[in-house]
């Protein structure tokens, strides 16, 4: 048996009767709510729906869903703390979701900028890399680290006593990256390295790096050109997006007092 699993969906206060598909008392779903809840009209021809009975089993699990909706709001359920409190962070989540969209919207890469940025890195996509890296909370400790580095202490003990990255029990080793697999600003460190070098400090949206670069080696099966301007203008367009919010982020950090309490956190694990 087919099922379908919508999303919760939205009171419609009115709609042409042509375009009602269910209806439970005054709530009703449309084929474009439908769409919407969906993901579009490929999701549903996806779903190889043949007969007016796999339509019905479609409508049918909307059905169920606004029936029990309606008996949960009836219960009082959406008073109970512990579902005030699911919805609040629910809530938070579409407004930080809603409110950073709007933030990155229209932000674009041309093909020139393309072109010419693989004029610039356009070997890089046919190589990867074994790195590691220190990743690091703030630029102070940072270049305090990077000092401790370049006179002579060894990268992997300071990973592992001083990286906030997962990777830091390894010693921080990433193993083999190429194009693609992270920001184009760590991936430009990277590739500017010769190995057996330590990076500066990079900073990117995860915060400070100090990246060694260990290894190159060719790519067995290196894109091509469509492929690789492909790949460059989504990691231009991801470049720039992540710049456009960490402006953002910062801007707003200087119009509130923000304070963090790191070792406290520290002291309860």
């Amino acid at each position: 048996m087919k099922t379908f699993a919508l999303l919760s969906l939205l009171t419609l206060a009115a709609a042409a009767p042509a375009e009602v598909l269910a209806q439970v008392d005054s709530d009703i779903l449309t084929w474009e709510e439908l769409l919407e809840q969906a993901g579009g009209e490929e999701a549903l021809h996806y779903m190889g729906i043949a007969s007016e009975s796999e339509a019905g089993q479609i409508l049918d699990a909307w059905v169920r869903e606004r029936l029990v909706l309606i008996a949960a709001r009836a219960s009082g359920v959406d008073r109970r703390p512990e579902v005030e409190k699911a919805i609040t962070k629910a809530v938070e989540r579409v407004l930080i979701e809603a409110y950073i969209g709007d933030a990155l919207e229209g932000i674009q890469v041309s093909r020139l900028e393309v072109e010419n940025y693989l004029d610039i890195w356009g070997e890089t996509y046919s190589r990867e890399y074994r790195v590691r890296h220190i990743l690091l909370d703030n630029p102070t400790l940072a270049a305090s680290v990077l000092s401790r580095l370049t006179g002579g202490e060894s990268f992997e003990s300071l990973a592992v006593n001083f990286s906030s990255c997962p990777s830091s029990q390894e010693g921080g080793q990433l193993g083999w990256v190429r194009r693609g697999m992270t920001s184009s600003t760590f991936m430009e460190a990277v590739c500017s390295l010769e190995p057996g070098r330590v990076s500066g400090v990079v900073e990117t949206a995860a915060g400070f790096h100090l990246i060694e670069l260990l290894e190159v080696k060719d790519l067995a099966t290196p894109p091509d050109q469509r492929q690789m301007v492909q790949l460059a203008g989504e990691e231009l367009l991801a470049s720039r997006q992540e710049e456009a919010l960490m402006g953002l982020l910062r801007s707003l950090e200087s119009e509130h007092a923000v304070v963090t309490y790191p070792q406290r956190l520290l002291d309860r694990l």
